[in-house]
């Protein structure tokens, strides 16, 4: 059945009871009844658009259907046909580590930052930290994500570890168990931590493990002063 879909603008009284448009938009979908002729000769009853009644526009408009599905989870921040953003609040959690030419695996109990996670189908994984609790807004001002393996342009180097295909709960449950439950080896850059200028660049590493092994012993969570500044907010470093 063809159908037609009525875009109308929202009104609301003010105190003196007159109506004014707002920014909100309401759009409904109607099946169109045809005549005998063939010709168009009522609409039905408005339902509310669904995402299959968005395929069949995108469809009329030569456009692709995102193969995206499933859940959204509270953990969502953003999502597009190509990218989803989601944060992980900070807890205690064990952090693990493989130092190159070490056999065996290292591991500490520590109470790991708040990190937001960013998957692009087209182009990549990123990572960054923040340090404010609760859900973050797009205004959120973000930290190099204090971890090994972390690029300077917060892309991380996964090794064996595979992500998630897709844009869904269920992908974003592989790439958190990606990041939590591999094995951390070297640095990527110079900045995954605030540390002294006196700390040279070949120090860096057995510096950044003494760091990690001060919060487990004490137990106390990622500070803001113990990040560095990525110098963007949440909506800066979205890749579009």
């Amino acid at each position: 059945m063809s159908f037609a879909l009525i875009f109308q603008s929202v009104e609301k009284p003010d105190v003196t009871g007159h109506f004014h448009s707002t920014n909100a938009l309401v759009v409904t979908r109607h099946p169109i009844f045809m005549a005998d002729d063939g010709r168009a000769h009522s609409l039905g009853t408005g339902m509310q658009v669904c995402q299959d009644d968005l395929n069949a526009m995108r469809q009329m408009l030569g456009m692709d259907i995102p193969s995206y599905g499933g859940w959204l989870g509270d953990d969502l921040l953003y999502l597009s046909e190509s990218l989803m953003v989601w944060h992980v609040p900070g807890q205690l959690r064990p952090m693990y580590f493989k130092p190159p030419g070490q056999k065996r695996s290292q591991q500490y109990l520590v109470r790991w930052p708040h990190l937001i996670m960013q998957y692009h189908t087209q182009k990549d994984f990123r990572i960054a930290a923040y340090a404010a609790q609760g859900k973050p807004c797009p205004s959120t001002r973000l930290y190099h994500a204090p971890l090994m393996n972390v690029y300077d342009n917060t892309t991380i180097c996964l090794g064996s570890a595979n992500g998630g295909d897709g844009l869904t709960a269920q992908a974003r449950a592989i790439w958190n168990e990606a990041i939590f439950d591999s094995n951390f080896s070297h640095k990527n850059h110079d900045r995954l931590i605030r540390l002294k200028s006196t700390v040279k660049e070949k120090d860096i590493n057995r510096a950044y493990l003494r760091f990690i092994r001060d919060k487990a012993t004490t137990g106390k969570p990622f500070y803001a002063k113990d990040m560095t500044p990525l110098g963007k907010t949440l909506d800066e470093w979205i890749v579009t």
